[in-house]
């Protein structure tokens, strides 16, 4: 199945009769993460939605977050 994050008919489509959700979604290149944050809210209303009661989350450290602080692993 193909489609954007936006479309929130075609993600709770996508999960229909799951019990689960696995995320592998990230940013590519120089991109910001906004997108990726404002799409896993939409994967998860469509949960609420779809009943489905766990989300699998697979990224990377690039994913930033405005509150993240540095450390020795980043």
């Amino acid at each position: 199945m193909q489609g954007g994050l936006s479309d929130q008919v075609l993600i709770e489509e996508a999960m229909r009769g799951s019990d689960a959700v696995l995320s592998a979604l990230g940013p590519r290149g120089r991109a910001k993460g906004k997108e990726i944050v404002q799409g896993t809210g939409n994967i998860v209303e469509s949960m609420k939605t779809m009943g489905a009661r766990m989300l699998i989350i697979i990224s990377t450290l690039s994913a930033r977050d405005q509150n993240d602080r540095p450390d020795i692993r980043t």
